[in-house]
């Protein structure tokens, strides 16, 4: 048998996954079993409610039962909130009813999901034989509430009618459930007769004889006989398939959820980062191509000037440049940081959910620990702070290779001239090599002064040289060298910054729509965990049941 202590303790297992799981809608469906359960827990005694169409004698009723005129009575609804009413050991609820208007109708909806029983009060004389009212009254049986029904007769009938007309009655019910998978149910509807206006006018004048025709003592009797029937498994019973239903409501719910509408909506959002990455890349590679074209132009100017002045200028322009593409890449960075903020915000709302749902199983659902394997997020999350940041230090990091200084280097570049080329020549030559930063400046310039020296006009270099062809040749060599070095740094500083992009710009755009991906991942996953832990609770509550 089913305890009051753990029906309560499963309502609590089902409020505290519905707030882990975070479903607005479910939590919507939720608020109506939330309050039956507030409700009887503020109120351990059984409930009542008088129900019926508005003008069917339900407060006039509660008027006969009471001995005085409290509750107020008219022919139009009237009624737009619950009155409460003691009677005996019991609370009577008096309600603006069936085919009130809208606003008090929903009044009466809500308060009845709450009461543990219902008096349906109905004029034998029309309503009874609507088909809306009777189907009202199965509705309340597959709600498991305990129903009295009620022929408030304001015109008397003869014992003959009566008895038909409540075989009439049972007959449709009977139909009407049975459609709705209700059997053996006549046994749970008693069914009396009462004149509600004879009976009060009985209480006022005190005269014993209007109550005893009026029916009245027959009802009381019945109703009171009714009323202590209902025990409190009736109402764990009441509760409990509330709360059943609720869980399979949520199963259909999440089952409908439309996955493909989600993987449209992250697929939309990955073609936009990329499209907009790709922009930003073209804006890039289209800025890399003007320094390094710039480079080279300012560079083989210098060096064909003076070798040994263009190493301060060709300094300058690689970190001109330099600085440009590194203030050109955070800007990117920092644009489609801007740009996919609110999308970014999103995702990791949406991990950081996943990561917190699957820790939002309670101890009494009993899963394996490998439940949640496949759902292990990256603990990287995406800093858009940092990211202009990093990109803002690319001139730091953004280093050629080192420059090297061995004069191996300058024998395999030209090994006809180091012939006769002593120790202490290639010393001085060394001490050259002051391009820290640049790639082989220091080397290249010292070669380049070595090849412009054999053709200059310096006396001793001349006596070295005699025949014009040989000056023309080493001119030949000087410009080539030239334009090489020229190409050279120019492509050098290309690849350099080619190279952090894509060791850093491109697996940021990468790492965000991972992210992205990986999200479709743990939500499709989330929405089985959650039916797995619904599933369980359903269990769980239908096994009590059933004891």
């Amino acid at each position: 048998m089913l305890s009051t202590n753990k029906l309560f303790n499963l309502y609590t297992e089902v409020k505290d996954w519905l707030e882990a799981t975070n479903y607005p809608s479910l939590q919507k469906k939720f608020e109506p079993i939330q309050k039956q359960f507030d409700d009887k827990k503020n109120n351990l005694d059984i409930t009542v409610m008088m129900y019926g169409v508005y003008n069917a004698g339900k407060s006039t009723l509660i008027n006969a039962l009471l001995g005085q005129e409290k509750a107020e009575m008219n022919d139009v609804p009237t009624t737009s909130v619950i009155q409460e009413y003691k009677w005996k050991n019991f609370i009577i609820y008096d309600t603006p009813g069936i085919d009130a208007p809208k606003d008090h109708e929903a009044i009466t909806k809500e308060h009845l999901l709450s009461v543990d029983g219902v008096v349906f009060v109905v004029n034998p004389s029309g309503a009874i034989e609507e088909m809306d009212t009777l189907v009202k009254l199965v509705d309340l049986l597959a709600a498991h509430k305990r129903v009295f029904l009620v022929l408030n007769e304001k015109h008397e009938q003869s014992t003959e009618n009566f008895l038909y007309l409540k075989n009439s009655v049972r007959e449709r019910i009977q139909s009407i459930a049975s459609q709705r998978g209700l059997h053996d149910i006549l046994k749970d509807i008693p069914i009396l007769r009462i004149n509600a206006k004879r009976a009060l006018s009985g209480h006022l004048r005190q005269e014993p004889a209007f109550l005893e025709a009026s029916g009245y003592i027959e009802f009381e009797a019945e109703l009171n006989k009714f009323l202590l029937s209902i025990s409190d498994q009736d109402v764990i019973k009441r509760l409990s398939s509330a709360l059943q239903h609720f869980l399979l409501d949520c199963q259909m719910d999440i089952q409908s959820v439309n996955n493909d509408e989600l993987l449209t909506h992250y697929q939309n959002l990955v073609q936009k980062i990329e499209i907009q990455y790709f922009e930003s890349k073209r804006r890039l590679m289209n800025s890399i191509i003007q320094n390094q074209q710039n480079i080279y132009q300012k560079s083989k100017a210098a060096m064909l000037r003076d070798p040994n002045q263009s190493e301060s200028v060709i300094n300058s322009v690689y970190e001109q440049s330099t600085q440009q593409m590194t203030e050109m890449i955070a800007e990117e960075a920092k644009y489609l940081s801007l740009c996919f903020q609110n999308e970014i915000a999103e995702i990791e709302h949406l991990v950081l959910q996943s990561q917190v749902q699957r820790a939002a199983l309670n101890p009494v659902i009993e899963l394996e620990d490998n439940a949640t394997d496949n759902l292990e997020a990256s603990d990287k999350s995406l800093d858009l702070d940092t990211v202009t940041l990093s990109y803002q230090s690319a001139a730091k990091m953004i280093k050629p290779d080192h420059i090297i200084k061995g004069l191996q280097v300058v024998k395999d570049w030209v090994p006809s001239l180091m012939t006769g080329i002593g120790a202490k020549t290639m010393e001085k030559w060394a001490q050259t090599v002051v391009g820290k930063w640049i790639p082989y400046v220091g080397t290249t310039l010292t070669v380049l002064t070595s090849l412009r020296d054999l053709f200059s006009d310096d006396k001793g270099d001349k006596l070295m040289m005699q025949q014009a062809e040989q000056q023309n040749q080493a001119r030949e060599r000087f410009h080539q060298q030239v334009e090489d070095s020229a190409h050279d740094f120019a492509d050098q500083f290309a690849q350099k910054i080619t190279s952090y992009i894509q060791e850093n710009f491109d697996p940021w755009v990468k790492n965000l729509t991972d992210k992205i991906k990986e999200t479709i991942v743990l939500e499709d996953s989330c929405k089985t965990l959650h039916q797995e832990q619904l599933f369980t609770l359903t269990h769980l509550i239908a096994k009590v049941d059933a004891k």
